[in-house]
C-alpha cells in the first residue's frame, strides 16, 4: 500500500513530524524535485526548504487546518542547487509510525505561473501596439480583436466576435484567405497581401501575419493574426519577429 500510494505517486509526496517539522518519508518524485537525496530528506525538517524571509510564512500556514486535504495559496520552495520553485500544497493530518505527521502532495506550478507572467505580457503588447490584431479558433471565427482593429475599420469589436476573419477582406481575397490560412495544413507563420474592407466600405492595403497556434496533439488549436495596414508599412515595423516571440 505504501509503494501504491506515496512511492510510485507521480506527485512529489513528503511526510513530516507535527511536533518537531522533521522528515518521516518521501518519494522518489519529491526527491527529483527539490534535488536531495531520501538519505539527505530525512536529516532534513520542513524549514529547510524556505528561505529565511519566509519561515514566517510557513509558520502563519499552520493554524489553517480548515483547509486541509486543499490545494494552498503558492509557498516559495528552495531547492537543493539553490534555485527556487513555487508549489501548492495538500496536507492532511494522519499518524505516521505512531507519530502525529502531516501527509504533504506537492504541485509545481513555477511553469504555470511564468506562463500566466507571460501572458499577461502578451496581453498587454496586443492592446497597445498600433496593428490589428485577432486570435480566431481554428476554423477562422474571431475570438479576440485589439482595440485597433475598430479604429481602422470602424467596426464595434462585440460586432466582429465570432464572425469570419475572412468576412473583413475583399470579396475576391476570401477565398485565399481561407485555404492559405485556415485550410492549411501548414504549421508555420502564413503571410499574405490582400484589403481590408471599412464599415464605409473603403479599402485598406494590408500585410496578414498568421501564426497557427498548436496544442497538445499536435494539431492546430487557434490562429494568431497580425495584420499590418499601409500606414504600418511604411513604419518599417517587423511583425515577423513579433509573431516569432508569440
Amino acid at each position: 500500500m505504501f509503494d501504491i500510494l506515496i512511492e510510485k505517486n507521480p506527485e512529489p509526496i513528503f511526510i513530516y513530524d507535527k511536533e518537531n517539522l522533521r522528515f518521516l518519508e518521501v518519494n522518489k518524485a519529491a526527491v527529483n524535485l527539490y534535488g536531495y537525496s531520501r538519505d539527505e530528506f530525512l536529516q532534513m525538517d520542513l524549514t529547510d526548504l524556505y528561505a529565511p524571509e519566509d519561515i514566517q510564512t510557513l509558520l502563519d500556514s499552520f493554524g489553517d487546518e480548515l483547509n486541509e486535504s486543499r490545494f494552498s495559496k503558492p509557498f516559495r520552495h528552495r531547492k537543493k542547487d539553490g534555485t527556487n520553485v513555487l508549489v501548492e500544497i495538500s496536507k492532511t493530518s494522519f499518524t505516521f509510525n505512531e507519530r502525529e505527521a502531516h501527509f504533504n502532495i506537492v504541485k509545481d506550478i513555477t511553469k504555470d505561473i511564468e506562463t500566466d507572467k507571460q501572458n499577461q505580457m502578451l496581453k498587454s503588447i496586443f492592446a497597445e501596439t498600433d496593428m490589428m490584431v485577432f486570435t480566431t479558433d481554428a476554423s477562422g471565427f474571431i475570438k479576440f480583436a485589439n482595440h485597433k482593429v475598430s479604429e481602422k475599420l470602424g467596426f464595434d469589436n462585440r460586432e466582429i466576435i465570432q464572425s469570419s476573419f475572412a468576412s473583413l477582406v475583399i470579396d475576391e481575397d476570401r477565398a485565399i484567405v481561407n485555404t492559405t490560412i485556415f485550410q492549411s495544413y501548414l504549421k508555420d507563420t502564413v503571410v499574405l497581401e490582400t484589403k481590408f474592407k471599412t464599415v464605409k466600405g473603403e479599402e485598406i492595403d494590408a500585410e496578414i501575419f498568421a501564426s497557427p497556434i498548436i496544442d497538445f496533439d499536435g494539431e492546430t488549436d487557434s490562429f494568431t493574426i497580425v495584420v499590418k495596414t499601409k500606414q504600418n508599412i511604411s513604419e518599417n515595423e517587423n511583425p515577423k519577429e513579433i509573431i516569432k516571440e508569440v
